[in-house]
């Protein structure tokens, strides 16, 4: 269904999964870069200062706890942006 004719409406959950998986559907490749464009930088700056020093950095799961927290907020509002253009 076009998004022009999409409609807020009462559904059942079969009808909830068929609009969702409809939505994945025709923005997957926008989806998909979104979350590899944020999350990508994230996992490797936590590979960085959590695998390669040799002694362990104070604070540096913390830090990289945060940084995960605000880049999964991050890709949330931009894949709801994405989704709702």
């Amino acid at each position: 269904m076009p998004k022009s004719e999409r409609r807020l409406r009462p559904m059942g959950i079969g009808d909830l999964l068929d609009e969702m998986f409809d939505v994945y559907r025709s923005n997957f490749i926008t989806l998909v870069g979104i979350m590899a464009v944020v999350q990508v930088p994230v996992t490797m700056v936590g590979l960085i200062i959590t695998e390669l020093p040799r002694k362990p950095i104070p604070g540096a799961g913390l830090f990289y706890i945060l940084i995960a927290l605000a880049a999964g907020f991050l890709t949330l509002a931009a894949a709801t942006w994405a989704v709702s253009e």
